[in-house]
């Protein structure tokens, strides 16, 4: 059987794959969302909102503002129902959140910078919540560590997309079992600034927070139970040499069996696969 060199570099990106990575990228808009609320003193317009329940509402806001001339504050929380990937390199992870005018009759609000900048922080949670319960007294921790810095928009109702969040989320796979979201904070502690964002309760879903993650599963090579050998008569062995794109040799990897007439000439489907799950399909080509 030959195996030319178109052959050889399709089938060393197969086997390099297995034993190295294969990179991915999940989308995720589903999750918990809610909002936070504390006033610096009681008021009788306001007086019940520290223990209120926010967590049906159709937005999420952080801000510094005043209610019937009282200063006060709200934080937002996200948490997305991101999956456990276990032995995995994150590259990068971006989040998306999508701004709204809130048309009260009242006082209808949005993006604001009255009093200068709306920049806001992004932080870990690190306890257990629920929009089903969460409130300003039973609030969830969270840690300032590798916190991020976000931008405000200037525009009333404008998106902020690409938030760079990759550190954080390696923080969520580091510590898994005690991560429960990110946390939105207004930065400065004066009053009068403000984000309102769009939250997974609003009726168009392509406002929806999300998630972007791109990840490389890393194979990690563990002892696997013997297999019956093919007798030394029906299997070849070949080295399989890497070539990049101007024909220099990258790689050699030595020793692959193949069994003997057993692959014909032509094209073949190949999946890549991991703990019973396929990482990765192609094809090879043999002659």
């Amino acid at each position: 059987m030959k195996i030319c060199n178109k052959a050889i570099i399709l089938v060393s990106f197969l086997l390099t794959s297995i034993f190295a990575f294969s990179q991915q990228t999940i989308i995720v808009d589903e999750g918990e969302d809610s909002f936070v609320w504390n006033l610096s003193r009681k008021i009788e317009k306001f007086k019940n909102v520290e223990t209120s329940v926010y967590g049906n509402r159709y937005f999420l806001d952080l801000s510094r503002w005043t209610w019937s001339g009282t200063s006060g504050e709200r934080m937002s929380l996200i948490k997305f129902d991101i999956p456990e990937i276990r032995n995995a390199e994150i590259i990068s992870a971006k989040l998306y959140l999508y701004g709204i005018t809130i048309n009260h009759p009242t006082y209808p609000f949005a993006h604001s910078t009255l009093s200068s900048d709306n920049d806001f922080y992004i932080y870990r949670i690190t306890s257990p919540w629920s929009q089903e319960n969460v409130c300003w007294n039973n609030k969830p921790n969270f840690t300032k560590s590798n916190a991020i810095l976000v931008k405000g928009s200037l525009i009333p109702n404008g998106n902020l997309e690409n938030i760079d969040v990759t550190n954080l989320v390696i923080d969520i796979y580091n510590d898994f079992e005690n991560s429960y979201g990110f946390y939105l904070k207004i930065k400065n502690p004066e009053r009068y600034r403000e984000q309102v964002f769009a939250s997974f309760e609003n009726e168009d879903d392509n406002l929806h927070p999300v998630l972007e993650i791109t990840y490389r599963g890393i194979n990690k090579s563990k002892k696997k139970k013997k297999k019956k050998k093919t007798s030394k008569e029906e299997q070849e062995t070949y080295t399989i040499v890497i070539y990049d794109t101007e024909g220099n040799e990258v790689q050699r990897i030595k020793n692959i069996k193949i069994i003997k007439n057993k692959t014909k000439a032509g094209i073949f489907n190949f999946n890549i696969i991991k703990n019973k799950n396929i990482e990765a399909s192609g094809k090879v080509i043999v002659y």
